[in-house]
């Protein structure tokens, strides 16, 4: 799911389906954490592992915290996703994203709404300016979201400490005699200019669904869509004004899903998908 280089020179990664925390070397991996309760994590300025942890509770009433976990697997908890009335924020899909920047952190959820449209709710974001110690929380404008639909946010990035990018994706469903499926049908992204006081939205219709951004400077970025089809398409998509608007990268086209896109500089940077799917972009 995610993977970063930590002080040791170890990359640390989070997998997918089992939620291992693992480093891994030249000797191979070695597990972190493992108990089925890591849904996602960063480093923080310091290269500090700092993740969202399942809690105790029902299926419905679980807690989600954040925690620092260092490389032996010990955690120090830090706090508990709760809302600003106080409340747990039943967090199954939490995603965590540090700034490359300064000492500043998001973390946010799945946006849900009612797929009748009767009744629905919008979640919120919480956000840390101190390499992930503490957290604010922050509603969301609930008029961000289309009525009636189911939408998620699954990406992140900080231009700078206040200019924040959020990517996402909105579901239609297909109804058949057995089941009812819900696919992406559309990109958006949210863009907010001042440290989340306020939000754009920027709908991108011709991508099915974003999952992850990545900037190398303050208007140049890609996002990648994850989204299986049975034609290739573009899985990239490339902005260069700062989320505003965005184009497909014609070089990367095919029918897997792109789960991460990656930049290190204008010359570098990585696109990796389902069934080993890489693409590499640098200055030939």
């Amino acid at each position: 799911k995610k993977g970063f280089i930590g002080n040791d020179g170890k990359i640390i990664g989070l997998e997918f389906l089992s939620r291992d925390l693992y480093s891994l070397d030249t000797l191979g991996r070695t597990t972190i954490y493992s108990d089925d309760t890591v849904w996602d994590f960063g480093l923080n300025s310091s290269k500090e592992i700092v993740g969202i942890l399942e809690g105790e509770g029902t299926e419905d009433e679980r807690d989600f915290y954040i925690a620092r976990i260092d490389n032996l697997g010990f955690l120090t908890r830090v706090a508990t996703l709760e809302d600003s009335s106080g409340m747990n924020v039943n967090w199954g899909t939490a995603g965590i994203e540090f700034s490359r920047v300064d000492n500043s952190a998001i973390i946010f959820d799945t946006v849900v709404m009612d797929i009748v449209g009767q009744s629905g709710f919008t979640t919120g974001f919480m956000l840390s300016h101190d390499s992930g110690n503490s957290w604010v929380w922050n509603d969301f404008d609930s008029s961000l979201y289309d009525p009636g639909s189911i939408e998620t946010l699954d990406g992140a990035h900080f231009i700078s400490r206040d200019e924040i990018i959020l990517v996402g994706a909105k579901y239609v469903s297909l109804d058949n005699e057995d089941s009812m499926e819900f696919v992406p049908d559309k990109a958006f992204v949210l863009k907010t200019r001042d440290g989340g006081n306020s939000w754009q939205r920027i709908d991108v219709p011709s991508a099915k669904g974003f999952n992850s951004v990545t900037f190398f400077n303050d208007k140049e970025g890609f996002a990648s869509v994850y989204a299986h089809t049975d034609t290739a398409e573009p899985k990239v998509y490339k902005t260069m004004n700062a989320g505003l608007t965005w184009t497909a990268v014609e070089e990367v086209t095919t029918k897997e899903r792109i789960v991460r896109v990656q930049f290190s500089s204008q010359y570098s940077g990585v696109a990796v998908g389902d069934e080993g799917t890489i693409f590499r972009f640098s200055l030939d």
